[in-house]
């Protein structure tokens, strides 16, 4: 793992947009970068123009300038920065960064090239930092000079002459949002018919009822209501209950097969409905940017929600989640997140940078939430879990098992409440090499029927940090490798 600092990453993403505009593109002549006054120096990676004729420079230099905290993670060639609560990701080859601020939210940054590895060292372009943290950028083209304020100092930068300021850091405004189409329904036919047919912007709105869904009309056989279609970043599909209060209920006919709710598109919100009655609850696969909100799901004969194939960048808020492996205890996760080591043929594993926050969970057989390896930065926020129901089948003895990446878990309860099975609150277990890495814990307060149970374990080749939680009784904290900070 290489930590590098935080603002450099973002830092090292502006230059790319302004500098095009002159000579030095058309030149092809790499510029100096002058941050706060000082020129930053690059020993053994020298900025570069690349194919989209932009300015590239290595991240850890600018980052070091900037005093920023960085990760490296070797397994899916992602940098990761952490500042002031806020988490920001970039991956090789990629084209946009996540940004995950302090208060949770989850915003998708475009950039205009991707970021590369060239030379053993990670290349940025300099647009991410103006868009991310708001440094400011001049040029100075007597003196063939990219000028980089942080904004946080006053000074103005040395220059014989006056920077001009590069007209490309102001934001493009986002498209106006399309409106989209309003889709009322009141039986299983017409719910079908809306999700198989969605359109970004729509929002399908379902009347107060139970709705008994049909393989054979969903439009996918392994579900009772399926959608494949995908809204966007500016129009997300949204269905949702017409009251809150009394939520539409979709279920299906019986705990021993097929999903409810099947998604595999992106940019969907999903919204105060009840979901039960099946083999699992929601499965969403290779569907990003996706929320589920103030949702029940229950009566579940596996896991009650799953995030697969790829699907990152989710929101599951304020749910509750509840009587899961009912029918099959091994399998009866809350809500899992990726896929088994042995499924990575068949499963993208990088579901990454997805957050649960305010949910409850209660009568999970197995862990309420299962984190499987090969996933990054998974944020558990601020829920609530009753130990009741968790069985010990397939090793289920705690209320989180964290195999995964750079988790953060964060500001949950935890109540034992007599279940004997349990023997830690938190574990972290290293299921495939390089996994089960760095996961952090703070601010958790868990309420443990005796002395025994540890708030975080990890097995020997996992890692974890841990950061004033709280523990009722008094009795064992940590064991393994835990660094408290």
């Amino acid at each position: 793992m290489k930590k590098y600092t935080m603002i450099g990453m973002l830092i090292t993403s502006v230059l790319a947009i302004g500098i095009t505009t002159y000579s030095v593109a058309a030149d092809n002549i790499i510029p100096k970068v002058v941050l706060n006054n000082i020129e930053i120096q690059f020993p053994d990676a020298k900025p570069y123009i690349n194919e989209d004729s932009r300015t590239m420079v290595p991240l850890r230099f600018v980052s070091e300038a900037l005093g920023c905290e960085l990760e490296w993670i070797e397994s899916s060639e992602t940098v990761v920065i952490k500042k002031s609560g806020s988490v920001i990701s970039l991956r090789i080859g990629e084209n946009y960064s996540s940004v995950i601020d302090k208060d949770n939210n989850t915003v998708r940054k475009e950039l205009d090239t991707k970021a590369e590895l060239k030379n053993e060292r990670t290349m940025v372009p300099l647009r991410f930092i103006s868009e991310t943290l708001g440094a400011k950028i001049g040029w100075d083209e007597a003196k063939n000079t990219v000028i980089i304020t942080d904004g946080e100092l006053t000074a103005t930068p040395a220059a014989t002459s006056t920077p001009t300021p590069v007209a490309t850091l102001k934001p493009t405004p986002a498209s106006a949002p399309s409106v989209g189409r309003t889709i009322s329904c009141s039986n299983t036919t017409e719910v079908q018919n809306a999700l198989k047919t969605a359109k970004p912007g729509d929002t399908i709105i379902i009347k107060s009822g139970t709705y008994t869904g049909n393989k054979s009309t969903s439009g996918n056989i392994g579900a009772y209501f399926y959608s494949g279609e995908s809204g966007t970043a500016d129009a997300h599909i949204t269905i949702k209950s017409e009251s809150a209060s009394s939520p539409a209920i979709l279920q299906g006919t019986a705990m021993s097969s097929l999903y409810v709710l099947y998604i595999t598109g992106d940019y969907w919100d999903v919204k105060d409905l009840k979901i039960t009655n099946a083999k699992k609850g929601v499965m969403l696969d290779n569907s990003s940017y996706t929320t589920l909100y103030n949702c029940e799901v229950y009566g579940i004969g596996e896991e009650a929600i799953h995030l697969r194939d790829g699907s990152s960048y989710c929101v599951i808020e304020s749910c509750n989640v509840h009587d899961a492996g009912l029918l099959s205890p091994s399998y009866g996760e809350g809500i899992y997140v990726g896929s088994d080591g042995g499924k990575w043929s068949t499963f993208a594993k990088e579901c990454d940078y997805n957050n649960i926050k305010n949910c409850t969970f209660g009568n999970c057989k197995a862990e309420p939430i299962d984190i499987k390896e090969g996933t990054t930065g998974t944020i558990i926020d601020g829920c609530i879990f009753d130990g009741t129901g968790i069985s010990g089948a397939n090793s289920a003895d705690s209320f989180m098992d964290v195999k995964g990446n750079n988790g953060i878990i964060k500001n949950n309860i935890a109540h034992q409440n007599g279940n004997s099975i349990i023997v830690n609150a938190f574990e972290v277990h290293q299921r495939s090499a390089g996994c089960g890495l760095n996961n952090d814990f703070y601010d958790n307060t868990v309420y443990m029927d005796g002395t025994s149970p540890n708030i975080v374990y990890t097995d020997s080749n996992a890692t974890a940090r841990a950061h004033n939680n709280t523990r009722s009784p008094a009795g064992n904290m940590y064991s393994g490798n835990v660094t408290q900070y």
